[in-house]
């Protein structure tokens, strides 16, 4: 069962980093033209900068997740070799 979840792991992980790296690059640059577009209006300036900060929040758990599967990988699976 272990080598059918690392096959799974394998397969699905590069598409999911994939995925969110393709939907923060697009929230990234939504907000941008949302800032851009608020002409001074403080609400719809700090809901564009907030966007931003979670997507990149939201980018950066993806990340760690990655690096604690390869940390599990390396440690239980003895380096299989996921990515």
């Amino acid at each position: 069962a272990t080598g059918l979840i690392g096959q799974i792991v394998t397969k699905i992980l590069p598409i999911v980093l994939t995925i969110g790296g393709f939907i923060t690059v697009i929230v990234i640059i939504i907000s941008g033209i949302q800032f851009v577009l608020s002409s001074g209006n403080p609400e719809a300036a700090a809901a564009a900068k907030n966007r931003l900060v979670y997507a990149i929040i939201g980018f950066i758990i993806i990340v760690l997740a990655f690096g604690v599967l390869q940390i599990v990988n390396r440690i239980f699976l003895g380096n299989t070799g996921i990515v």
